[in-house]
């Protein structure tokens, strides 16, 4: 009997356990069973079962590079985090790129969507990188073999093999024709010689087309919204397993291979735990070994430094290490505690504090500290605790154990949030001072504001997913902890396991509850402006809006005109396309205006490939094997390559794969570039 893929329709053989394809598990074999098992085109399987990306991002596709690793903080990486955040081997990988573990992104949700569980970490060995982001301490290295790591490896060396047969010709021809210009700067920082000679520099981008030429109605738009994370000088982002910079390098060292990632909110520079163990991957993507003995690393947000930790002894089942923190401008490293227990140490945002336990073995004494660069050591709290996050202003949230109390510390006191229960899922905002914490059958907020008041209890359920266009990561070494680039979590979606979806009320203290259950949804998304939040979203073929501010909160109908597939739109809710059977409008103050047909009757954005372009404010889809844009009107319509079969993107930076999959176009400087 001949076998399927169920996403792309690709023929299986019968010892293949996933796609060639698009890499999607078969589903008649018992090692595909469970949850987290299913791995959306264009992302790749992690180590034991697990897949890096789990959220949809935008518009529905896997923003491929945005899984927060699990135990060790590392956002868009493969390598499952241990130890809460990296739970010591339980980082989900990232090379699939959800962005949060369990958040899709607002511009897509896949209809009857079900979202990842966070709790499951990758058991990679011991290494531990924090979920979504960053790499907290407890990025150990992995040891257990990666049972995808055979068919990967097969697949990744047939794309390798003729890359570098395509590579060969074109140096050949680059050699008879010297004239051909170079994309990439032929001047890069040194760091090490090994790391220099492992990042490639793109000795030849090839352009799709000159674009402008062909299309002189096509011009790029500014976007000024949020979550627009390539306007810096510089950045590095994970696409297909490889590290590709704005300067033009790719370092394709670790195609293939499980790892997890934590990158830095500005993108550049990343922390890496792969088999071989950490790397710091630099704006140049070239990667750097650091610390070769570490097992537990992070790096902080929005500063210049990152943490890690070189184990030294295990002791009355406590494993201990001696903490650093290394600024990554000048890759100095300075000791600043002894005999931690490595599974803990967190990060504040812009690197200034980490958040650590201490065991003193002659007393048999665990204590709770706060220390850093330049900082003189505080102990919080007696007693064995796993900081969840700490911020810039030595707020902390922590779990006390064996009783199991989560609680506060505002930088002077500590005082209990909840006793007696496990905790299910956490999420934390920018600056680490908001807390969403889902537990048995239920679901808390609290931020500092409210003091000694208490978190205040939203619902009766637990969260099964969240929804966000913002760069989130796995953060920290407690439990399923995600740290979401938004200022407050009032800006988020949240869905629960009774199927109800809500958004917390301005206050903090209750929820506003949405008149449809999550099964129902093809799409949501929400914006916050000035303190002014709207949501957008579809369902029963209508697009329906909400206003979450003030006393009305009635639901009422955007657009029915026509009837309603999905719908696509810019962060800032400025720009609205519908799908409708395949045709897709533009929405203007009410008024539809078709601007392109023929595309696959799919409500499902992971299917249809369609996705908005942050960089040139314009709706790119796949129609016929081809990619196409559009912007507001039918002649605006234009074919950018003949042959594509995956469009997705890594926090809104775009990229596309042919139907060979051996090669992949990365959107930079305005066009679509081969970067392998």
């Amino acid at each position: 009997m001949k076998l399927y893929c169920k996403v792309c329709g690709q023929e299986l053989e019968e010892n293949q356990m996933f796609c060639a394809n698009c890499g999607t598990p078969r589903e008649d074999g018992d090692s595909f069973s469970g949850q987290n098992k299913m791995v959306p085109p264009g992302q790749i399987p992690a180590g034991d079962g697990y897949y890096q990306n789990n959220i949809p991002t935008q518009n529905g596709f896997p923003q491929q590079g945005n899984v927060p690793p699990q135990d060790s903080f590392y956002q868009q990486g493969n390598v499952p985090p241990q130890d809460s955040f990296y739970q010591q081997g339980n980082v989900p990988q990232q090379n699939s790129y959800y962005q949060q573990d369990n958040i899709p992104s607002q511009n897509n949700i896949p209809p009857q969507y079900n979202a990842p569980q966070q709790g499951a970490y990758y058991a990679q060995g011991n290494a531990s990188i924090p979920q979504n982001s960053y790499m907290p301490q407890n990025m150990m290295a992995p040891k257990k073999k990666n049972k995808y790591a055979l068919p990967i490896g097969i697949a990744i060396g047939a794309v390798v093999f003729i890359g570098a047969v395509v590579v060969l010709i074109s140096q050949v021809y680059k050699a008879l024709v010297p004239e051909q210009s170079n994309l990439a700067s032929s001047e890069v920082a040194e760091v090490t010689e090994e790391s220099s000679e492992e990042s490639s520099v793109l000795d030849q981008i090839e352009t799709v087309e000159n674009e402008e030429a062909v299309n002189p109605k096509y011009v790029p738009e500014d976007y000024t919204g949020p979550y627009d994370y390539f306007n810096g000088d510089s950045w590095v982002v994970p696409v297909e397993g490889m590290f590709i910079s704005s300067s033009g390098y790719v370092n394709s060292k670790y195609l293939g291979e499980s790892m997890a990632i934590a990158q830095s909110i500005d993108l550049s520079s990343a922390l890496v735990l792969t088999k071989d163990g950490f790397r710091y991957i630099n704006k140049d993507a070239a990667d750097v070994d650091f610390a070769p003995d570490a097992q537990c690393a992070d790096i902080a947000v929005r500063g210049n430094n990152m943490f890690y930790v070189i184990p030294t002894e295990t002791v009355d089942d406590y494993e201990l290490g001696d903490l650093f923190i290394m600024n990554m401008d000048t890759g100095n490293s300075s000791i600043i505690a002894k005999s931690i227990v490595r599974s803990t140490p967190v990060i504040s945002p812009n690197g200034k504090y980490v958040a650590y336990t201490r065991y003193y073995s002659k007393d048999k004494v665990i204590e709770l500290y706060i220390g850093g660069d330049n900082v003189t050591e505080e102990k919080v709290e007696t007693g064995m605790c796993h900081p969840i996050c700490i911020s810039d202003e030595k707020k902390m949230f922590f779990v006390k154990s064996p009783e199991t109390v989560i609680c506060a510390y505002d930088s002077y006191d500590s005082y209990p949030l909840i006793r007696g229960t496990d905790v299910k899922q956490c999420f934390v905002n920018s600056t680490c001072d908001e807390i969403v914490l889902s537990v048995k059958n239920a679901t808390f907020f609290y931020n500092f504001d409210r003091g000694f008041d208490g978190p205040q209890l939203l619902c009766e359920s637990e969260i099964s997913g969240a929804f966000t266009d913002c760069l989130n990561q796995v953060y920290g070494q407690y439990g399923n902890t995600t740290f979401c680039d938004i200022a407050t979590l009032r800006s988020m979606i949240f869905a629960t396991e009774d199927n109800s979806v809500f958004v917390v009320n301005t206050s903090g203290t209750g929820i506003t509850k949405i008149d449809h259950s999550i099964s129902d949804f093809s799409n949501m998304i929400m914006y916050n402006e000035d303190g002014k939040r709207t949501m957008l979203y579809s369902c029963d073929g209508k697009m329906y809006s909400i206003e979450l501010d003030g006393d009305d909160k009635t639901e009422k109908v955007f657009f029915d005109e026509i009837t309603v597939d999905n719908f696509v739109c810019s962060y800032d809710l400025k720009k609205v396309w519908v799908v409708s059977s395949g045709d897709v409008y533009y929405l203007d103050n009410g008024k539809a205006t078709l601007v392109a047909s023929g595309i696959e009757k799919s409500s499902n954005p992971l299917e249809t490939g369609i996705v908005w372009n942050i960089e040139d404010n314009w709706l790119y889809y796949l129609k016929g094997g081809a990619l196409y844009r559009v912007n507001q009107t039918q002649d605006s319509e234009h074919m950018v390559a003949e042959d594509a079969s995956i469009l997705t993107n890594i926090y809104g930076k775009v990229y596309y794969l042919p139907a060979s999959r051996k090669n992949v176009y990365l959107f930079m400087n305005g066009k679509f570039e081969k970067v392998i």
